[in-house]
């Protein structure tokens, strides 16, 4: 076996292992978009502090207010309830602009290791982790060229 098939029978062992692991963290963690979290469904769920609506409607960042998430702005309450659908959520704050990967799409080859909405459809959080922005630039789940090879393996 040559080094390259090495490294690829390697890479394929670690992705399985991977996959597995994120599904025990995905069942452990935040069900409230598409039911999986991704990678960061270890950390612990922040408590729920409740803020007077007026003060959520303000608030330009939910990612980072007072040091912390703010739940209320997308959350309907500390059971997890979004406020209306997870594209539309991201796009009160952040609209599409030219060179974003496109979203409500279905992936043909859907990556294992990130979570996609029903039936397969991209979506604001299949690349981006709304829980942990602070991760990666950009709250992208990995690095920018890494995230992208594990659903364009032809680049």
């Amino acid at each position: 076996m040559t080094t390259t098939e090495r490294e690829v029978t390697a890479a394929g062992a670690w992705r399985r292992r991977l996959v597995a692991a994120g599904l025990l963290l995905a069942a452990l963690g935040c069900g409230t978009v598409a039911g999986s979290r991704g990678p960061s469904a270890a950390r612990p769920t922040p408590a729920w502090i409740a803020y007077p609506e007026a003060t959520v409607a303000a608030v330009k960042n939910p990612h980072n207010y007072l040091g912390s998430e703010l739940c209320q702005k997308c959350h309907t309450g500390p059971e997890g309830g979004l406020r209306s659908d997870p594209v539309t959520l991201c796009k009160d704050c952040h609209p599409q602009r030219h060179g974003n990967h496109p979203v409500e799409i279905v992936q043909k080859k859907p990556s294992p290791e990130l979570p996609y909405g029903p039936g397969g459809k991209i979506l604001c959080h299949t690349c981006h982790d709304q829980h942990d922005m602070r991760a990666q630039k950009k709250g992208l789940r990995a690095r920018f060229n890494d995230l992208c090879m594990k659903c364009h393996l032809q680049h």
